[in-house]
This record gives C-alpha cells, structure tokens and sequence, in this order.
C-alpha cells in the first residue's frame, strides 16, 4: 500500500489516497499518457482512474496537474482524520444521469487503454488520408497550371 497526499495547485492539501496497486503513468512522445514503470514515472492516476496527479519530484508531465506526494500510513491517517473524509458509499453512483435519468456506465482501465489505442489508431488512419489528399492536390495543381 502507497500513501499520497494530493496538493492543489494553489499548494492545499485538498485529500489523500492509499493506493494499492499505484498506476504510474508517463506522457508518450505522441502527447498521451501511457503506463510505464516507476523509475520512468511523471505522474501516477487517482485511485477511482479517473484523475491524474504530478508525482512531486518526479520529471514534469507538460500539462499541470493536482501533484502527488507519498507520505506515510501515520501521516495518510491524520490528513483523513483533520479532514473528516466521509467514507464511499458504494450505492452512491459518482456520475450524474443524463436527462432520461440513465447513468453512464464508467470505463474501467483496461477499457480506457483500449480506447486511447483505438483513437491513436484512428488518428493514424486520418493522418494517413490527409497525407494522400494533399498529394493529389498537389498533383491536380500541377496538371492544372502545367496547361498554362
């Protein structure tokens, strides 16, 4: 179990989370937030996934973030107890309905990563066509000014 402190960007400690598992993410030369080890860490995610939090000392991810700093189970304890953090109820969705009253379902990570690799993917294909329609421009325009 890790414990964390999360620090506002305005420097507040604004709550804490133990994590047991901590997901240690790093920014991908391509701009998204990929997996990655501890020692190649820049941030780490919340414990619902949902949020991603500056490690405190670690390499500067290029978006500003809440930061992360470890702390100990004794410190982790006394942050929850000053800040009478009521516990989760489960029966409680995080989410607020649509208009028909429907709750979105909530993506796991596994789902999340699937989907950023879909749109990478996606945007590929899309980089990919707009490379060949401004080849055949090109080409149009040559055969259309080369008449001249």
């Amino acid at each position: 179990m890790e414990y964390f402190k999360i620090i506002s960007k305005t420097g507040d400690v604004i709550s804490a989370e133990a994590i047991e598992n901590p997901v240690y993410i790093r920014c991908h030369e391509s701009g998204n937030p990929v997996r990655c080890p501890k020692v190649k860490a820049q941030a780490i995610l919340s414990l619902d996934g949902s949020e991603i939090y500056q490690l405190k000392g670690y390499e500067q991810m290029p978006e500003e973030y809440l930061v992360a700093e470890s702390i100990s189970q004794a410190d982790y304890e006394n942050i929850i107890a000053e800040m009478d953090v009521p516990e989760d109820d489960p029966d409680i969705p995080d989410i607020d309905p649509d208009e028909s009253g429907h709750y979105e379902p909530i993506m796991t990570a596994k789902e999340m990563r699937e989907r950023i690799i879909e749109l990478e993917e996606e945007r590929d294909a899309l980089k990919g066509r707009a490379e060949m329609l401004e080849e055949c421009i090109l080409e149009m325009s040559e055969v259309v000014y080369a008449g001249d």
